[in-house]
């Protein structure tokens, strides 16, 4: 996977004490949506992250929605559980963009 980011992304990395975790969603409900989220520690710690230097780590997950409400969908993307199928282990990102834009971190990532 290539992992690529803007200079506005490398200053806001340089600034930081920790790295940075971004969690990359491929989320199956009622559509399948992709997610990108960033946090400063990850989300699970049952999943394992790529260390891609001291500031940047990323984790790819497979999720199932807990339910096909479009509310809830909209509001709080539920997870029911992780895929661990052989077909979900072979969906793998080939591409990471990030950028960090108006004080927002921002990203995209394509399978």
């Amino acid at each position: 996977m290539t992992v690529i980011w803007t200079e506005r992304a490398e200053r806001k990395l340089r600034e930081q004490s920790a790295p940075l975790v971004v969690e990359m969603q491929l989320y199956f409900s009622c559509v399948v949506k992709k997610r990108v989220l960033f946090n400063l520690q990850p989300r699970d710690e049952n999943v394992a992250s790529v260390e891609v230097n001291d500031k940047l780590h990323v984790v790819f997950r497979t999720v199932q929605a807990n339910s096909c409400d479009p509310v809830e969908f909209a509001s709080s993307y539920p997870i029911a559980m992780e895929y661990e199928t052989q077909g979900a282990r072979q969906m793998r990102p080939s591409l990471l963009q990030i950028d960090h834009r108006s004080g927002q971190w921002q990203g995209e990532f394509t399978v």
